[in-house]
């Protein structure tokens, strides 16, 4: 049996949407399917992370804390703190992360560089950065 594109394109919709409500994530102003979307990439930044191929930057939102986010490289050990002053488009790192190098601060400064370079409505409470090796 074979389906016309409409009714297929019906159905794929529908499937997606349907991943999109299940995901528990607090994503701004986004559709079911972008939600779906967003955990499907993560997922796959996992994979790649655990096969060795990239690094990631996970980063969380302090809670009470408006412009303090936590951060942790590869989805693993201790978080390292980073404070943020939006007015002047600065940040300081409080406390690094486990992995994190102790010269470069490569981790810390990749999150840094991402969070100042998004505008403030698009600042979520959970965010993934891949980092290339």
């Amino acid at each position: 049996m074979e389906l016309c594109r409409y009714t297929l394109e019906r159905h794929l919709s529908r499937s997606f949407w349907r991943l999109g409500y299940r995901d528990k994530r607090c994503w701004r102003n986004e559709t079911p399917a972008e939600k779906a979307y967003h955990r499907a990439l993560e997922k796959l930044t996992r994979k790649l992370v655990k096969a060795g191929v990239l690094h990631a930057v996970e980063l969380r939102k302090k809670k009470n804390a408006n412009p303090i986010y936590e951060y942790r490289v590869d989805y693993d050990g201790e978080w390292g703190e980073i404070l943020f002053d939006f007015d002047s488009g600065t940040a300081k790192i409080v406390r690094l992360a486990d992995w994190d190098t102790v010269k470069t601060n490569k981790f810390a400064n990749a999150a840094i560089q991402h969070i100042l370079s998004l505008p403030l409505d698009a600042l979520t409470k959970n965010m993934g950065i891949p980092i290339e090796k």
